[in-house]
């Protein structure tokens, strides 16, 4: 029965960890060991008597003790229905307390959750509207004029107007002569 124990106490220990209940519990458990060490006491007692030769006994005597434990056995078993529907209460009911402790929490973390991931959608709409920008103006910039492309056509320009003049100024020479 130390085994038994020890799982009940193991038990006990797995479902009141929270220590709601943990009295209820463990008396329920405490009465159906108590009820179990009963029963097995009883079998023990019918077992000795049945196997150990009593010839004193008259066969009404047994049928009196066989009624008798059989009574006892109906009325552990009704105890033992009983014990154990109060358990699986017990257990739904911590449960349920369980469940409502941490429901409360699990709607403020998706809360939170869902405020963030809407903050970070939004932000990666942002990054995305930017490098859409960034795109466009490299692109203006690329087919804008080159600062230097324009200062070596203004140079050009320049010598090309001097060559200009120079060969205006040789034709106006060539016609006075």
């Amino acid at each position: 029965m130390s085994v038994a124990k020890a799982k009940v106490h193991q038990e006990l220990n797995d479902l009141t960890r929270d220590g709601t209940g943990a009295n209820a519990y463990h008396s329920s458990k405490l009465e159906l060991l108590t009820v179990n060490n009963s029963r097995a006491k009883l079998a023990q007692r019918l077992n000795n008597s049945a196997s150990a030769p009593n010839n004193n006994m008259a066969p009404s005597d047994k049928q009196v003790i066989i009624s008798k434990l059989r009574n006892q056995n109906e009325k552990l078993k009704a105890e033992l229905k009983v014990l154990s529907s109060k358990l699986e209460e017990f257990v739904e009911r911590s449960r349920h307390k369980k469940q409502e402790r941490i429901l409360p929490k699990e709607i403020e973390k998706d809360s939170f959750i869902k405020q963030k991931e809407s903050e970070l959608r939004q932000s990666q709409q942002k990054i995305q509207f930017y490098k859409k920008e960034i795109d466009t103006m490299r692109r203006q910039l690329e087919g804008s004029y080159n600062i230097q492309k324009i200062i070596q056509l203004e140079d050009e320009q320049k010598d090309k107007e001097r060559i200009l003049k120079q060969l205006q100024e040789e034709n106006q020479a060539l016609m006075k002569v």
